[in-house]
């Protein structure tokens, strides 16, 4: 009952008297412009949807069936960017608008005061807080079912597409709702939802294109937008004549990768399943005791696990020759190398519950939130050798290869991750101000970057050993964590003094 008196509080800030009426109306207004566009489209069009497939057949040798335009397909089509758009980037940035103008407002910590639960209080935001952008999706949401229930595309994909949709916005919503809440006070404004709008919008375009090609097909199932795309492309129509190339006809009549197409929803659900349970509780946690890090180090070590298994495990049963599965894991360290420099420094602690625990006269466990985030991290590190080895033990009988620059350039990233937790510890406990915490920060992330351009370059080329900029960032690679780790010792050292320079000064006053 707590959880629907917030949704309905958060839904009547944005939604006054008529105003829903108003967006219904516009949303109607959307539907009706996207299917007079695909008239204008259809009217206009110089010849069949994807190129004249009578050519193709005759010049490849292979049959492929024409196909005239229809305009509810194609305002079908259009219908589903405005979905996805609608709930994978407008949505989330909307919540994290919201958020931000509640911490400013300081109305933030009154919620957090009030008797609904967190887990209310994120449903409220979650649901209620876009109200007006899920009103103005209806319109495209009925064309879309318009269009399946018309016989414009599978029932089926209807069903499918609906169920990630769902699903898959409320993965998005929560991300968004994550990297809101993840700073210790208000910073940036209304820029933080800008970014993360553009970073959303991005990773939708560049995650729509993997089904479109066979090997990338096996990784459809990270983002709903992949995976949405997958299930559209799975039964001949409007969908796969303007985005898949009718050169590659053929790629239908391969067995792994229509199986390939047919696991990216279920797959996408589960990860968005996964996801928004995981991302929700540490939502969930820090709403409840905003002093602690957003992620504590076992979620964090869990999360790392889900991405990781992710990139690595579609390997399994891919042959060397088509995927050259060495290089994936060598590209996959670099990639999971930033991941878990951003997961442990949501799991590292302030200062305050640093110096806390390191002055406790019982020491905190290694895996407590207050404690230092290297056994995280080095736990992530053991998690993805783990899983590079069942890949390479996996894909042996396969021809598994890795060449010398790979396992390299591999082993560079792991010299990289063991230094990763000593910089975020030092980058959480020993700058104070924001102004300083996000210099350091932006040094660290401009560090790493250098780095694995290092790292690719000796990936790529053996002869770029005897580059002086790829050895001078092994050189610094070594150097820089070695640095911090001594200025975090020295720190440690500091704070340990103080508290024993304050037990003296106390039993001096008591004597």
């Amino acid at each position: 009952m707590d959880s629907i008196t917030a949704i309905k509080a958060f839904a009547s800030r944005g939604l006054r008297r008529g105003t829903a009426a108003q967006l219904a109306l516009y949303s109607g207004g959307i539907a009706l412009l996207l299917v007079l566009a695909s008239i204008w489209w259809v009217g206009h069009a110089d010849g069949p949807p994807g190129g004249d497939s009578s050519y193709l057949s005759e010049y490849m040798h292979e049959q492929i069936p024409q196909m005239a335009w229809s305009v509810l397909a194609l305002a079908d089509v259009l219908a589903v960017m405005a979905l996805g758009l609608g709930l994978f980037v407008v949505a989330p940035a909307t919540v994290v608008a919201q958020v931000v103008a509640e911490r400013r407002a300081g109305t933030l910590d009154q919620l957090r005061t009030t008797p609904i639960p967190p887990l209310g209080l994120v449903l409220g935001i979650l649901v209620g807080g876009p109200a007006r952008v899920y009103l103005l999706l209806i319109g495209p949401l009925a064309l879309h079912v318009a269009a399946g229930l018309g016989g414009a595309i599978h029932l089926d994909t209807l069903v499918t597409t609906l169920l990630v949709f769902a699903a898959g916005g409320a993965a998005s919503l929560t991300l968004a709702l994550a990297a809101a809440l993840a700073p210790r006070q208000e910073a940036g404004g209304g820029l933080l939802a800008v970014v993360v709008a553009l970073v959303l919008g991005v990773l939708c375009v560049m995650a729509f294109v993997l089904p479109g090609e066979r090997l990338p097909a096996g990784w459809a199932f990270v983002h709903p937008a992949s995976a949405i795309d997958a299930a559209l492309l799975e039964h001949d129509g409007i969908w796969r004549r303007l985005f898949h190339s009718l050169w590659d006809w053929s790629a239908f009549r391969d067995a792994r990768y229509v199986d390939r197409l047919g696991f990216a929803p279920i797959g996408s659900l589960l990860c968005s399943l996964v996801t928004t349970g995981l991302v929700g509780a540490a939502c969930c946690r820090k709403l409840a005791r905003p002093h602690l890090p957003l992620l504590g180090k076992k979620m964090a070590i869990v999360a790392f696990t889900a991405v990781a298994s992710a990139m690595l495990l579609p390997l399994i049963g891919e042959r060397a020759e088509q995927t050259h599965p060495g290089g994936v894991i060598a590209a996959c360290a670099m990639m999971l190398l930033l991941g878990m420099a951003l997961l442990t420094a949501l799991a590292t602690p302030t200062a305050e519950a640093w110096a806390m625990g390191v002055r406790r006269i019982q020491k905190p466990s290694l895996l407590s939130d207050d404690a230092s985030p290297r056994l995280a991290g080095y736990l992530m590190i053991a998690v993805f050798a783990a899983l590079a080895l069942i890949v390479s033990l996996a894909t042996a009988p396969l021809g598994f290869e890795m060449r010398s620059t790979e396992i390299i350039a591999t082993l560079w990233c792991g010299v990289l991750a063991l230094g990763v937790p000593s910089l975020v510890l030092f980058l959480g406990t020993r700058w104070s101000t924001p102004a300083a915490r996000w210099g350091f920060g932006s040094a660290i992330v401009a560090y790493l970057i250098a780095e694995l351009i290092a790292v690719i370059m000796v990936a790529d080329r053996e002869r770029n050993f005897g580059s002086a900029y790829v050895q001078a960032m092994a050189i610094v690679a070594v150097a820089v964590p070695v640095w911090v780790a001594v200025r975090q010792r020295a720190l440690r050292q500091r704070t340990v003094n103080v508290k024993e320079a304050s037990h003296d000064v106390k039993e001096i006053a008591l004597a």
